[in-house]
């Protein structure tokens, strides 16, 4: 089972965030962004070996795709 601390998953979030911040040009505020961010985040399955993969960049552009 893998298990993150709460620095991990504040380091996850954070980088998700400033994705997310970034790949909507700046249509999404800061706290937005934290929410969508840690929503994501409590949903994903991070035992999916997939996701050390597809790297936040991807994962925020599926995000953003899926709220406009």
């Amino acid at each position: 089972m893998i298990t993150l601390t709460n620095a991990e998953k504040m380091s996850l979030t954070d980088e998700l965030k400033s994705a997310l911040i970034y790949f909507s040009d700046g249509d999404i505020d800061n706290n937005s962004a934290m929410q969508i961010a840690t929503h994501t985040l409590d949903s994903l399955d991070i035992k999916n070996p997939a996701l050390s993969h597809i790297g936040m960049n991807w994962l925020a552009k599926e995000v953003l795709k899926k709220i406009n």
